[in-house]
């Protein structure tokens, strides 16, 4: 996923992926926010089978 791989990045890296002069940080920080700010899997897959079963 996006995450994964920038945080595979930031290990890559190492202390120079956290500076503000390089633009992985940046990667890493909207990564994060987009996993903290969208529903998780197993939250799709509840609201998926309430739509399609019905409420359980």
């Amino acid at each position: 996923t996006y995450r994964e791989i920038t945080a595979m990045c930031q290990q890559v890296f190492g202390g120079i992926g956290f500076t503000v002069e390089y633009d992985i940080q940046l990667y890493f920080r909207r990564a994060k926010q987009l996993q903290l700010s969208w529903w998780d899997q197993t939250t799709c897959e509840d609201r998926i089978a309430d739509a399609v079963l019905g409420p359980s």
